[in-house]
């Protein structure tokens, strides 16, 4: 938005301040200033001249020699306007001067004749596009007048909208200079809307019709028929002010219409009464595949239910967005019908965004315009009207529809908490007159302030931290004297659920490499069963998607789902999802239980063993929580694989005979019915138990001094012979002596027999008293190769 300073000083004294002062006080107290424009810069060195004579340039027959009376002294330059003549008064630019488009004048020979400056067109100045003439002034200047004193020209406040998108009422310069009433405390001048008894008696009943036949998207309607028109260019006042806040003059009648606009933020638009068939204006909802053509000359297909001006033949305009073609005023026009309505503010920005037209007054419908203010737009246009074409008079008065008004809601707040909030000492009479000032009503009593906001506010105050607000703007944030904060400090609960559930996802999203996926509570009976698991029957009423409307049992339906999903664009997949199960509890009426479960899935190319990663993962979880008992088992007779598990590749993480979780290859059924190439293994782990399972104790060793001996050796064992067995083989062959062992290669295939495969482990020998010698080392070796012999393996080492 921009606003004009002498346009804003019409409604509020703004004598004793700069422009920029101005600008500052707005910033503090109202919205955000993004600048103070100056007027060409304020033409710095441009004065008055008085043209002492013009003759022909020697050399050009379009071009003349202007000599010029500066005030100071005389100067003859280069000329091309064709209005120039002796005796004007008219701007003059002498060398030097900078002129708003950045052109620095220097004296230069035009056709071999030196110029020693410029006499300045409306666009030179930048006050306009015109440019085929100099600006010629009044005869009362005097020679050597700046330039700043001559042009009905003003300093200008640009507000970007954004910062007033929530105030409706600072998108016109009457709402702004309340504004700065209210913060300077200077007195709002009433705005001259003219004698409006004397109009209303003068101008009879009402001669035009307005029905409303779509009150939810029309609040209120005034009509009015005005004859007496002469259409013609405005007056240089009225082109003046809209130039200067980015409106283009068109003609007095559309003009004026934005300077109501403008000055407001009231849209108006003028029909041309002779297109409104049955002098009767009906507010409408759009018909189907309705199509009109606005004002640009585009055909538009209207939006279903969109607001439609029309009479009783056809549409005339959009509603608050643009009037179309077949009523605009035109040169010839006598009479028009004034429209002064608001409309509701969500229909008209969904209608400006599908028809792609933000224009001047649908921006500001689709904040919410006030009711009330619609008389005083009216009157006021009016009163304009007859200042600039004294012929115009009213044929009938106003005819204005409205709904019930919704009254603004009384908010109450004690006004010792103003201070309180506010963090400075505001006496509750400075709070009242705050207030007051912003034209509130405000009764005090008994330590509390009951506040009615006015019509053009009601809409954005509706609890007491919107008045709270309006007192610090108004009082000043700036006259707040910061204060350290002080308070205890309580160090906050740690929640052992939230804390174990990071720690989780830390481990598997950093160490792990894996990636932590979020997925629906909900699945599918088929989704189910294609994993062998019991969908139950807890099911939604309101499921949002057919079928999807069972309360997830288990997290391996959309963990499969999305490894399958994933396997088609990588070739290697590690995710994880941590996330309550819903399980029906067997207690009549007792709420489902809804145990948190770990799941975790791998997915690569064929001919890659995965569980020994997989396996690693769920043993890095055990050490993080540093849980002892728990064995990872394979499965047996008596503890059978869940059905979403390769029967020979599974395996039980168990505590005695308490099942924990299971992990494993998926099973190749799985694997088919869901698309997956390659190879899988997840893992499903019951994590709210593993959290809570008391810790074993940690003992501190220290660090031995002597050297270690690595030692690797390769095992041909049955297929189906765990790995943790041929562990604990080694490790007990010397207790003391045997530091650590870990597998670290799995082999099947060509040069094994049937059914076998190699299990590869590092064995690493050491003491914390001692270096182990050779004869030692080699000992230790052979009594590793006797004990995996005695149990019937076959022992490859290097």
């Amino acid at each position: 938005m921009r606003f004009r300073l002498d346009w804003l000083a019409d409604h509020v004294d703004l004598s004793g301040l700069t422009p920029d002062e101005i600008g500052d006080l707005l910033t503090l107290h109202v919205a955000e200033v993004d600048d103070v424009e100056l007027p060409g810069g304020g033409w710095p060195g441009v004065v008055a001249g008085q043209v002492l004579g013009v003759r022909p340039h020697p050399d050009a027959d379009k071009l003349r020699m202007v000599k010029v009376n500066t005030g100071s002294g005389e100067a003859e330059v280069v000329c091309g306007a064709p209005n120039v003549a002796e005796g004007q008064m008219i701007l003059f630019a002498p060398e030097g001067t900078t002129l708003p488009g950045g052109l620095v004048l220097k004296r230069r020979k035009i056709r071999g004749v030196e110029s020693a400056g410029m006499v300045l067109s409306e666009r030179e100045l930048g006050l306009s596009d015109e440019h085929e003439g100099i600006l010629v002034l009044g005869d009362s200047v005097a020679p050597g007048t700046p330039a700043t004193e001559v042009l009905d020209a003003s300093p200008v406040i640009v507000v970007d909208n954004k910062a007033i998108t929530t105030r409706p009422d600072l998108w016109g310069h009457y709402g702004l200079a309340r504004e700065l009433g209210a913060v300077l405390d200077r007195e709002l001048r009433p705005l001259d809307v003219g004698d409006v008894a004397e109009v209303a008696a003068a101008a009879g009943a009402p001669t035009l019709e307005v029905e409303i036949s779509a009150p939810d998207l029309c609040p209120r309607y005034l009509g009015w028929r005005i004859g007496g028109i002469k259409v013609g260019p405005s007056p240089d006042w009225l082109r003046s002010r809209l130039e200067a806040v980015g409106q283009r003059p068109i003609n007095n009648i559309v003009d004026l219409t934005n300077y109501i606009l403008m000055e407001c933020g009231q849209p108006l638009h003028a029909f041309d009464s002779r297109q409104i068939a049955q002098n009767k204006i009906v507010v409408r909802k759009s018909s189907p595949g309705e199509k009109v053509t606005t004002l640009d000359g585009t055909v538009r297909e209207l939006p279903e239910n969109c607001c439609v001006i029309a009479d009783p033949e056809r549409a005339v305009a959009i509603a608050g967005i643009m009037g179309l073609a077949n009523s605009e005023v035109m040169d010839d026009t006598t009479e028009i019908i004034l429209e002064v309505a608001t409309f509701e503010m969500v229909r008209i920005r969904a209608n400006a965004k599908h028809l792609g037209l933000r224009t001047e007054s649908s921006v500001r419908f689709e904040k919410g315009l006030d009711v009330e203010g619609v008389p005083a737009a009216a009157h006021r246009f009016f009163k304009l009207l007859r200042d600039i074409c004294p012929t115009a008079k009213p044929m009938g008065g106003v005819c204005d529809v409205r709904s019930d008004p919704l009254a603004a809601k009384p908010v109450r707040l004690a006004a010792e908490w103003v201070s309180r909030r506010l963090g400075t000492e505001i006496p509750d009479a400075r709070s009242v007159e705050i207030l007051r000032r912003l034209a509130f009503t405000v009764e005090a009593q008994n330590g509390e302030l009951t506040v009615t906001p006015p019509s053009w506010r009601a809409a954005n105050i509706k609890i007491r931290e919107d008045v709270l607000e309006e007192i610090g703007r108004i009082h000043g944030y700036d006259k707040i004297e910061p204060v350290p904060l002080r308070g205890d400090l309580v160090p906050v609960d740690i929640e052992p659920e939230r804390a174990a559930r990071a720690r989780v996802r830390e481990l598997l999203s950093g160490a792990q490499g894996l990636t932590e996926i979020h997925t629906y509570p909900f699945t599918t009976k088929a989704e189910c069963e294609r994993l062998g698991i019991d969908p139950g029957d807890l099911a939604l009423k309101n499921a949002e998607q057919p079928g999807l409307d069972l309360m997830t049992p288990s997290l391996l339906p959309a963990l499969v789902k999305a490894l399958s999903n994933n396997r088609k664009y990588r070739d290697d997949v590690g995710l994880y999802v941590t996330a309550p199960v819903f399980v029906r509890s067997d207690e009549q009426g007792a709420l489902p239980s809804q145990p948190e479960r770990l799941a975790i899935g791998l997915a690569a190319s064929a001919g890659q063993d995965l569980l020994p990663e997989l396996k690693g993962s769920v043993e890095a979880l055990l050490e993080l929580f540093r849980i002892r008992g728990v064995k990872v088992q394979q499965a047996s007779a008596d503890r059978e694989a869940p059905a979403w598990l390769h029967p020979g590749r599974a395996a039980v993480l168990a505590r005695g005979r308490e099942v924990l979780g299971w992990f494993g290859q998926l099973h190749p059924r799985v694997m088919t019915a869901l698309d997956i190439e390659g190879e899988a293994a997840v893992a499903d782990l019951d994590l709210e138990r593993l959290r809570s399972l008391p810790p074993g104790s940690e003992q501190m060793k220290p660090i031995s001094r002597f050297p270690v001996v690595p030692y690797d050796v390769a095992v041909v064992v049955d297929r189906t012979t765990p790995a943790d067995s041929v562990e604990g083989t080694l490790r007990k062959v010397d207790r003391e002596l045997v530091r650590n062992v870990s597998l670290f290669d799995v082999y099947e295939g060509p040069n094994l027999p049937e059914g076998k495969r190699s299990l590869a482990y590092r064995v690493v020998f050491g003491s914390n008293e001692r270096t182990l010698d050779t004869e030692q080392a080699d000992a230790l070796r052979q009594r590793t190769n006797a004990a995996l012999e005695k149990r019937g393996w076959s022992v490859r080492s290097s």
